[in-house]
């Protein structure tokens, strides 16, 4: 169910994880609390060179900053995502243990997918399910220049990791599309896969 986002709706005292990117989105968060601040905070930058990226990320830093929180910087690579998120665990969890009673607000904008899906099952799998909270920011439009997709074709398919199946051969394939706005997308997809 969507609820129309309000500081108030979020936990007294909460970790909060994000990531920065070059999408302004990613300060969406940020730019709308009022009087909540997090205990903690955990900023993912990605690896990828990108200037805008860089320029909201020093802004998200000092956003925090002057709710006197001084954010936690974990590096992620998303060519290589098992081992970033394998490499990033133990300090995770390190801070969770410190934070036992405090919830954890998950700003899940602007993550990748991979990263996003793998992050939500460590969650799950560390037990901090029900301390979740997990808010949104929604883009205002999508830069569609001159009637061209924001995707086209189909590279490759690939399993996340940490969500694997034990599939029952003696059934026909089944098929589970995220639909979004991308609507060919799920459509080349399906008929790669021909369930």
């Amino acid at each position: 169910m969507k609820v129309t986002f309000s500081s108030n709706l979020l936990p007294q005292k909460a970790i909060l994880l994000t990531c920065s990117s070059h999408e302004g989105r990613c300060r969406g968060l940020l730019s709308q609390l009022s009087a909540w601040r997090p205990v903690e905070a955990i900023i993912f930058h990605y690896d990828d060179p990108n200037p805008k990226r860089e320029e909201n990320h020093r802004a998200m830093e000092s956003d925090l900053q002057t709710m006197s929180v001084e954010p936690i910087e974990l590096q992620f690579t998303e060519g290589n995502a098992v081992k970033s998120l394998h490499d990033n665990m133990s300090r995770l969890r390190h801070i969770m243990e410190l934070r036992k009673d405090a919830s954890i607000v998950l700003d899940i904008s602007v993550f990748t997918r991979r990263h996003l899906l793998m992050m939500l099952r460590w969650l799950d799998d560390e037990g901090y399910w029900d301390r979740l909270t997990i808010v949104y920011s929604e883009p205002e439009d999508y830069d569609v220049s001159q009637f061209i997709p924001l995707s086209f074709g189909l590279t490759s398919l690939q399993q996340i990791p940490g969500f694997s199946a034990c599939p029952d051969l003696s059934r026909p394939v089944h098929l589970v599309l995220f639909l979004g706005y991308e609507g060919d997308r799920a459509l080349a997809v399906y008929e790669h896969v021909e369930p």
